[in-house]
């Protein structure tokens, strides 16, 4: 719903627009604290922590809308692999 609210209302409603980037953000700020977490822990390459966040929401926002395009499993499945695996 949030991608879509963008697309569709982002440049001509401001109320909106602003609703949207500061859930954005907050989504950015909850992937890097994870990310910090994770790299501390070991868990991903300590180079990557934090500064991955915005790849991680880019992510996120483009399998929201592939998802209304009714994709298989298999092909979500892929593209979360490989986004772990950049991690």
């Amino acid at each position: 719903m949030l991608t879509n609210s963008l697309i569709e209302l982002g440049d001509r409603d401001p109320v909106v627009s602003e609703k949207v980037i500061l859930n954005m953000a907050r989504l950015e700020t909850a992937f890097a604290g994870a990310l910090t977490r994770a790299s501390a822990a070991g868990e991903i390459a300590a180079e990557r922590g934090a500064k991955s966040a915005g790849y991680l929401v880019c992510v996120v926002q483009g399998l929201n809308v592939l998802a209304n395009t009714k994709p298989s499993r298999q092909m979500l499945e892929q593209i979360v692999a490989a986004t772990l695996r950049a991690l």
